[in-house]
This record gives structure tokens, sequence and C-alpha cells, in this order.
């Protein structure tokens, strides 16, 4: 009778086993499959708020329209492991500053036309790229910005192979800022400046449990568990290795942190935790009562302090 009291506990052990690896895999092809074809995105699903839509459609048509207007560069690069990655460059100011932008999950380059609009105004190059797996840039699954930092690294030699005396900073946005973070724990080129990193996460492992714990408060070690062992055979990393705080503790770059007090995706004490460890120059600009990515419609201040961090820099040096 024990016997078989101990056979079904095993056989019992062994189902759920199955399940849960199955529910992670699951889980693993809806969050890190990434989706090119974003051309039926509603924006509506995105801007969360009636005032943020208000604010947002109030300025999309001139951002649009500004587009349009300027001469674009289309940029390829291969990336390290041959998949062909897409940009779009704006050269409007004479000199050589610029800014490569990145942008979140979910998303591609367009949805930050108000950023390149605004720094193009304030005498900046801009370059566009769409992460892997977004726009048109190739790619099956997202990384979280572990790879896609070195993505960015190659962005960065291709700038400066294209002018050489190119003065370039980062600008990232959520899964954006996390590659631009990521990237700056590499040896950059001199020719970069500066980096702006807007609501970026600590690192993918406990940005995870965040998400998991709303949903579900217990059992995230087991998830992530069963998640990292599938991560590791079809990606090739675990969750802990996708790591802002490990990278930007090696950074010499100067970092601007951007954060707000109430976002709901990705914790404001990760935002000060990325500034505590960050070891080079550093500021944060506290948002209020800002949406997730979003600051830039809803603080009047947003690229008035990134102007004023930049001119800071430049006058250190």
């Amino acid at each position: 009778m024990k016997k078989k009291l101990f056979l079904l506990a095993g056989l019992s052990a062994a189902a759920a086993h199955v399940a849960a690896s199955k529910g992670v895999e699951a889980g693993f092809e809806k969050y890190f499959r990434a989706d090119p074809d974003l051309d039926e995105m509603d924006i509506n699903d995105v801007l969360t708020t009636e005032e943020l839509r208000n604010l947002y459609f109030a300025e999309v048509d001139k951002h649009v329209d500004w587009f349009r207007s300027v001469k674009t560069e289309n940029q390829t690069i291969t990336s390290f492991d041959g998949l062909k990655l897409d940009a779009v460059l704006i050269r409007e100011n004479e000199g050589h500053r610029y800014i490569l932008m990145a942008h979140g999950y979910r998303t591609d380059r367009y949805l930050l036309l108000k950023q390149a609009y605004e720094m193009s105004k304030r005498g900046y190059n801009i370059l566009l790229i769409d992460q892997r797996g977004y726009g048109h840039s190739e790619g099956e699954y997202t990384t979280f910005g572990l790879k896609e930092s070195l993505d960015v690294a190659q962005w960065i030699n291709h700038l400066v192979k294209l002018d050489p005396e190119a003065e370039i900073g980062l600008y990232g946005v959520s899964m954006g800022a996390a590659s631009v973070l990521m990237a700056l724990g590499m040896t950059l080129p001199e020719n970069v400046r500066f980096a702006v990193s807007d609501s970026a996460f600590t690192n993918l492992y406990d940005e995870t449990g965040f998400l998991y714990g709303k949903q579900a408060p217990t059992g995230y070690p087991v998830y992530a568990f069963y998640m990292n062992r599938i991560l590791k055979d079809k990606l090739g990393f675990k969750m802990e290795d996708v790591d802002c705080l490990r990278a930007v503790s090696r950074n010499k770059i100067p970092v601007l942190f951007i954060h707000s007090n109430t976002d709901k995706t990705i914790p404001y004490q990760m935002g000060i935790d990325l500034f505590n460890a960050n070891a080079g120059y550093k500021k944060f600009y506290p948002l209020k009562n800002c949406e997730h990515v979003f600051g830039c419609y809803q603080d009047p201040h947003y690229f008035d302090n990134i102007e004023q961090f930049i001119k800071g820099i430049e006058e250190q040096q």
C-alpha cells in the first residue's frame, strides 16, 4: 500500500512538473517572442489615461509632419549573430552631435518621434533604431536588452564610421534604456559623451518577479526556475544575466536617470537603485505622477532637464 501511495505521489509530482513547464513555455512564447508587425497596434492600448491620450494626440500630427518633412537616411548593420538591423538617421543639424534612440518593449522607433523632434530642435542629429525583432529589424525573440546592448554598441561604431568626429549621446526608454545601460558596461568609443535612461529596470529577474507578483503573489521562484531552463536552452541566457545594475557599476560615462514615482510597470525604486549603483557622473530626475515612459508628454520640463544635464557635462570637459 505504501509503495502504491509513493508511486501515486511521484506520478502526481511528475504531472505537476509537466503542467508547470508547459505553462511557463507558453509564457516564454508570449513574452519573449518579438512582434515585428506593429501596424495593427492600437495606440490607445498604450495610452492608459484620458489625460495622456489628450496630450499625445494634441502633438502627434506635428511630430509626424516633421518626420515626413525632414531628410532621412536609411541605415542597416548586421548584428553579431547575423540579423539585419534597421535604423533611420536624421541629419538636420550641422556639426557632429548625435543622439542614438532606443525604443521600449513591443513598440518601434516611431514611438520616439516626440523625443526625436525635441532633440533635433535642440541641435542634435538623430539615429532612431529598430531593436531586434521590431519594426524593420530582423529577429525572432527579444532579450530585454541583453543582446540588444551589443546591437547598440554596433550602432555606435557605425555612427563613428559615418562621422569619426561624432559626439554621441544615448537615449533609451524602458527596455531601450536597459539596452543602453548594459552597453555602458562595455568598452565604448570615446565618442560616447552621455546617456539618458528613462524608466529602466535593475535586472530582468527582479522586474519579472515584480510583474508576476501583481498577478500571483506566490510561486515566483518556481516560475523563474522553469523560465530560466527554457531561456538557457533556446536563447542561451537566464534572467539574471539581463542585469543593468552590474553594467552601471562599471560605467564611467555620465548618465541622467529619469523615473516616475507612480510608474506601475517598473518600480520607482529600481530607478533609484540604478542611480546609486552607477559608478560614474550621474544625475537623477524624478518625474511626478507620470505614466511609464510617457513623462516626456506629461512633464513640461522633461527636455529642459536633459538639456541642462548635457550642458553641465560640457562645462566640465
